[in-house]
């Protein structure tokens, strides 16, 4: 029996496939069998160091395989899959001589941590299933891996930025080794220099150093094992006590790598077990997982930034195209989008509101791209049928944006920056407190750049014209309470149309 033969019984042909295929890779001899009648079959054929069941299966589900493989390979470590995490179901299994059990959806690298966890310890030569001391200890050690890998994926799902990022990888490795404290530091290649990102601690009087310059031996290590190192004899933390040097004895010191495209990106140093003598392999194994799921946080973040970058860049270009059709609107979204940022710090918009404008302010003509260059370059008023015709940049460019998953804010702007307060605008005639918030604040902004703007059949109104144009249609075409905003804003700022420049 070699100690990497592997047998998968699984009636889902994809999962058994696709976690076949990843142990192979990880150079193990691996068989499969579509349910547990095929399994038990090559059971009797063949000695497996580890079988990997599922639970649910048709012929012979998972605990009626179980119970005959032990009865044909009582020494065969066994490892159960369930659809979901129900505990009666992992007892049972438990009892019946199975060593440990994994969830659906799982991690690939999760099973073969499970696999390597049991093909080195010493195999238990007992037909008889484990005490009920050895069995609930099994059992609580499961259930705190699961909540483990669980707090692991869903802390590092939902952070918001970079920074939350860094908190949080700091926060829950502290939590998962039971450590004092934990360190994220950034590498800076040109200068071989570690900056501090985010410090954690229980002790909270302690600091650590901005910046520091880890030992080479260190470096070299980690790029070998690309793994975390522990660092316990005096002579191995001389390194910790001249970078990070604290008012008490560090007895241990984990420094884990954080490896983003195959590139060094950081390191996150944890201190000090506080609950046993010395790190342990399962704590070296889920900080390992803990800087992976890092690692792909911040590709996916930084993939998904260079996409959206690029398409923003293509759709400014879009807009820049538009307007350099017409000399008299040119910068017309910039000069908007401007306007509109400051109307909304006046009156206090929250800093994703601003973000919101931001973006859709400056595409908030982008529908202009849908109509005939013959009525936007047209020297003279539009007739009644072109003017038609504009009426619908609108629609049209909430059209062109809607593949891109934009948020309701930024489409409500695109689609309804010429509606009036009065219900009289377009393309829905809404109406009052039905169009949507942030439209108005553009739509606002959008009158006052056309007011001031020269035109090829009159020229443009001056600053002052413009304020008591707006301040007249205040409650017809405006939001009364914004035009007050707006107006007290132009007021107390006597260069204001400098501000635009």
């Amino acid at each position: 029996m070699s100690e990497k033969s592997i047998l998968i019984v699984e009636d889902d042909e994809a999962v058994r496939r696709s976690l076949s295929l990843y142990l192979k890779h990880q150079g193990y001899e691996v068989d499969n069998a579509e349910d547990g009648i095929a399994g038990l079959d090559m059971v009797k054929e063949n000695a497996y160091q580890v079988v990997i069941s599922d639970i649910m299966m048709p012929n012979l589900n998972g605990m009626q395989f179980l119970e005959a493989l032990k009865d044909i390979r009582p020494e065969t470590n066994v490892i159960m899959i369930t659809g979901y995490a129900d505990m009666q179901i992992a007892i049972e299994a438990m009892k019946k001589g199975a060593m440990d059990f994994i969830t659906k959806p799982f991690r690939f690298d999760q099973v073969e941590q499970i696999i390597k966890g049991l093909v080195t310890q010493k195999a238990v030569k007992t037909e008889q299933p484990p005490e009920r001391e050895v069995l609930s200890d099994r059992l609580e050690r499961k259930v705190r891996d699961l909540s483990v890998m669980y707090s692991i994926n869903e802390v590092l799902d939902s952070v918001e930025g970079i920074d939350d990022l860094f908190s949080n990888l700091t926060e829950l490795a502290c939590k998962i080794a039971e450590a004092t404290s934990s360190a994220f530091y950034l590498y800076d290649r040109d200068e071989d220099v570690f900056y501090l990102k985010h410090f954690f601690s229980n002790n909270t009087d302690e600091e650590r150093p901005v910046s520091f310059k880890l030992d080479q031996r260190i470096i070299e290590a980690m790029n070998m094992e690309r793994m975390p190192l522990i660092y316990n004899r005096p002579e191995q933390l001389e390194f910790f006590v001249d970078i990070a040097p604290v008012n008490r004895e560090v007895e241990n010191v984990m420094v884990t790598p954080l490896y983003v495209r195959n590139e060094n990106f950081g390191v996150l140093l944890v201190e000090d077990k506080r609950t046993e003598p010395d790190f342990t392999e399962t704590d070296i194994t889920f900080l390992n997982m803990l800087l992976k799921k890092a690692s792909l946080v911040i590709e996916n973040r930084a993939l998904y930034e260079t996409i959206y970058a690029n398409l923003i860049d293509t759709l400014r270009s879009l807009v820049s195209t538009i307007e350099a059709k017409d000399k008299y609107t040119q910068r017309h979204s910039d000069q908007v989008t401007k306007v509109a940022l400051l109307i909304a710090k006046e009156i206090k918009c929250s800093k994703e509101e601003l973000e919101i404008i931001q973006f859709a302010g400056m595409l908030h003509d982008i529908g202009k791209i849908g109509i005939s260059d013959a009525i936007l370059q047209k020297k003279g008023r539009l007739t009644n049928e072109e003017f038609e015709k504009i009426k619908e940049h609108p629609v049209i460019g909430a059209r062109i944006l809607e593949p891109l998953g934009m948020l309701p804010h930024e489409k409500a702007i695109i689609r309804h920056h010429h509606e009036r307060w009065d219900g009289k605008g377009y393309p829905d005639g809404l109406a009052g407190r039905d169009i949507p918030f942030l439209a108005r604040i553009v739509s606002l902004a959008d009158a006052y750049d056309a007011m001031t703007s020269d035109r090829v059949y009159r020229k443009g109104l001056s600053h002052e014209l413009a304020l008591q144009e707006i301040e007249r249609n205040a409650g017809y075409q405006f939001d009364a309470n914004l035009v007050k905003a707006f107006i007290g804003l132009a007021e107390r700022t006597k260069n204001f149309p400098e501000l635009l420049e």
